[in-house]
């Protein structure tokens, strides 16, 4: 059985009234989150790495390369600039000297890595290498997790790790022991989660944070006493634990079921999230173009996404009608949030009057697609999510408890899906599912 349907499972066989039994990790005082709990082996030195390299931001645009042996023997840095960090003790911003370097990774944007010149006690040699060893350890965290991420801070002056305003703050005793643990990379996927997800938990009115809340009220149980502490410390906690269950699985263990028993819905929410947690690049990228055309083929049985007379969405044989068009236009200017959001418009629309893929009434009926004018509407804005070799769930931001028993039990993530009415293919969207009717190809025309 493959982990979303041991999910779903588990969402019919527990009782979210009855989770006084599930076991949360960790201590009474707050002390061993799933950092610790779930070991040092969730990501491991063979696991996938794309950092390139460390390097100074002014030589960016020249043959730095031969320029590195003279500065490295230098006793003076290249770069030592002011920038503020986040002192915990005295809880406020305070600025002081760093030396500043950028590390490159394959996919993703870079990252500004600040090194503490110490008063001038670390050679920029010694920060060099301190940098290198943090900004490679950023290369296990999954691109799109990471992206959030801006900026690392390397300083000794408090003991532990932090993850906030894009920036992670690494103390280096506490960083030295998580790498003698093993555990580094795990730290910093727990802060580089408090960069993605702390935008959402802010603006309550984007629509996520109810989801979130409302997942989180339905567990009723909290996957550690760390993540007891507040919202930003229960989303990061938790998200470790979905990304050990849905994605190292093997690694996980016995403490799978622990994590599935304590927190199913919360994973069903991260689910409803697509986020890709792997190092594979989806097909719409930075290259993308929003006016290159795509075929929407189904999974099932390789027909197109069409266009009715009526305006519904239906399957058929694919040819070159532009009925089978579709263009995947970024909304990064909606009002619910930038991140993999697309309206799906047909290639039928003039520039006058552009149609996109929209639930019709809101999702009352029968759930049913149609197009209709272009707007800013959750289901219109559509995201992607990868589920298989080339094959992606279309699932819209508007989401919904469609059926009485899902409203009892957790938040429904819903996706199009393919159904057959009296012999006549429709697109409708439903709770998702790993079925093949929900599986389509963006095929590029």
């Amino acid at each position: 059985m493959d982990l979303n349907r041991l999910i779903l499972s588990g969402l019919l066989l527990v009782s979210i009234t009855n989770l006084a039994e599930a076991a949360a990790f960790g201590n009474p005082d707050g002390s061993g989150g799933t950092v610790y709990a779930l070991g040092s082996d969730i990501i491991i030195a063979s696991d996938s790495n794309d950092f390139k390299e460390l390097y100074i931001p002014e030589y960016t645009n020249s043959d730095w390369r031969a320029k590195y042996p003279s500065i490295l023997k230098s006793n003076s840095s290249p770069n030592i600039q002011t920038r503020r960090y986040y002192e915990i003790k005295e809880k406020k911003w305070l600025q002081a000297k760093f030396y500043i370097f950028e590390a490159s990774y394959e996919f993703g944007p870079k990252i500004e890595v600040q090194v503490s010149y110490d008063d001038g006690k670390r050679s920029w040699q010694q920060a060099f290498l301190v940098g290198s060893i943090y900004a490679e350890q950023l290369g296990y965290i999954p691109p799109d997790l990471r992206k959030a991420t801006h900026t690392i801070t390397i300083h000794n002056y408090y003991n532990g790790l932090m993850g906030g305003n894009n920036n992670i703050i690494i103390f280096e005793k506490r960083g030295a022991e998580h790498i003698e643990k093993g555990s580094i990379e795990e730290a910093l996927f727990h802060e580089a989660t408090h960069n993605y997800f702390n935008t959402m938990l802010f603006k309550k009115e984007n629509p996520f944070y109810g989801l979130w809340k409302q997942a989180q009220s339905k567990d009723n149980d909290y996957i550690s006493y760390y993540a007891k502490t507040n919202d930003f410390e229960d989303i990061a906690e938790s998200f470790i634990a979905y990304y050990a269950v849905k994605y190292k699985k093997e690694r996980a263990g016995k403490l799978k079921d622990k994590v599935l028993t304590a927190i199913p819905n919360r994973i069903l929410f991260f689910e409803g999230i697509n986020l890709n947690l792997t190092h594979l690049p989806t097909p719409l990228n930075s290259i993308h173009k929003p006016s290159q055309a795509y075929q929407i083929i189904s999974s099932a049985d390789q027909r197109a996404v069409d266009i009715t007379n009526n305006g519904l969405l239906t399957l058929k044989p694919a040819s070159t009608d532009n009925s089978q068009l579709w263009q995947l236009i970024p909304k990064a200017d909606s009002q619910y949030g930038s991140s993999n959001r697309y309206h799906i418009r047909s290639m039928q629309s003039n520039d006058y009057d552009y149609k996109c893929i929209d639930v019709i009434n809101g999702g009352r009926d029968d759930q049913s697609l149609h197009l209709t004018k272009c707007g800013n509407y959750s289901g219109q804005l559509f995201s992607l999510k990868p589920v298989g070799s080339q094959q992606y769930q279309l699932m819209p931001l508007w989401q919904k408890n469609l059926t009485k028993s899902a409203a009892h039990h957790s938040p429904t993530l819903n996706c199009m899906s393919v159904i057959d009415n009296k012999g006549l293919q429709r697109l409708i969207i439903t709770p998702c599912n790993d079925s093949l009717e929900q599986f389509f190809v963006l095929r590029p025309y």
